[in-house]
């Protein structure tokens, strides 16, 4: 029989009055470290916001990058009128309010693993806006494909690419009304 040694650490998380819990577990031959989830006095999982914090910011800089495409590449086009305006303002429209609606988000959950002297019920509003507008984010960065190949002319590739777009909806959609249901009951 192998000698299994354990040992919890009981740690403070700097993200706010929380406790971690680290299983240490030593064998004879290997270590295994399991590290349990960080769960504050809200009931909220605190690295899952911190991620979301990360991804949304990650996703700002995505957004950046096919704002600058739209400027660079389409708007010498633009200006010549060889695309159609209209078409031009809303991919640049939708790319900026992804941007924005992804740093409103990246800010509440900010708020929430950052201030360490909120109340539980102002925790769960912050992480559930964060959610929220990321999710409205996102709608709006996945529509940004589709405009572009419309602004471009290239209408075969972007009804598909819209078709797409509405099957990703109406799965958001659906799978937002499921978890309100599970949440509920």
């Amino acid at each position: 029989m192998i000698p299994l040694f354990q040992s919890r650490i009981l740690c403070s998380s700097h993200y706010a009055q929380s406790r971690e819990v680290v299983d240490w577990s030593y064998r004879q031959t290997s270590h295994v470290c399991s590290r349990t989830i960080v769960i504050d006095d809200a009931g909220i999982d605190l690295d899952l916001v911190h991620s979301s914090l990360n991804r949304a910011i990650t996703m700002i800089g995505t957004n950046l990058a096919i704002f600058t495409f739209a400027l660079v590449f389409l708007y010498p086009r633009y200006a010549s009128n060889q695309l159609n305006g209209v078409l031009f303002q809303a991919t640049l429209t939708s790319s900026l309010l992804a941007i924005f609606l992804f740093g409103f988000s990246g800010l509440f959950y900010f708020e929430a693993v950052s201030m360490l002297k909120l109340t539980v019920a102002r925790k769960k509003i912050l992480v559930r806006r964060g959610d929220s507008l990321f999710v409205l984010s996102l709608f709006f960065a996945t529509a940004n494909p589709a405009l572009i190949l419309f602004t471009l002319g290239i209408t075969a590739v972007a009804i598909i690419a819209t078709i797409l777009w509405t099957t990703y909806a109406g799965f958001v959609i659906r799978q937002g009304r499921q978890l309100r249901r599970s949440l509920a009951d």
